[in-house]
C-alpha cells in the first residue's frame, strides 16, 4: 500500500480485524484497540504523514498561523 518499509501487511491485518469487528457487532468493544493500532500504523508512516493529517484536519474558522480562515474561503471544504 505504502512504501513504509513493510507496514502494508500490519495495514491489511488492521483493515481485515475491523471488517471482523462490524461482521460481529464488536466496533464499540475495539474501538480504543483499533485507534490504537491506526494510531501505530500512521506514526510508523512517518512525519510527512503525520502533518498531511494535520492539515487535512483544519475546520473552517479555526486558528491557522494566528490567523482565522474566512467562512467563504471553507465552503468547500466543509464536510461535516
Amino acid at each position: 500500500m505504502f512504501a513504509s518499509g513493510g507496514r502494508s501487511g500490519a495495514d491489511v491485518a488492521h483493515v481485515r480485524r475491523l471488517a471482523i469487528d462490524i461482521a460481529t457487532g464488536q466496533v464499540e468493544a475495539n474501538e480504543v484497540k483499533r485507534a490504537i493500532q491506526i494510531r501505530n500504523i500512521v506514526t510508523s508512516l512517518g512525519p510527512a504523514y503525520i502533518k498531511l493529517g494535520q492539515a487535512l484536519s483544519i475546520r473552517c474558522g479555526e486558528a491557522v498561523e494566528g490567523a482565522r480562515l474566512p467562512e467563504s474561503a471553507c465552503t468547500a471544504r466543509d464536510w461535516e
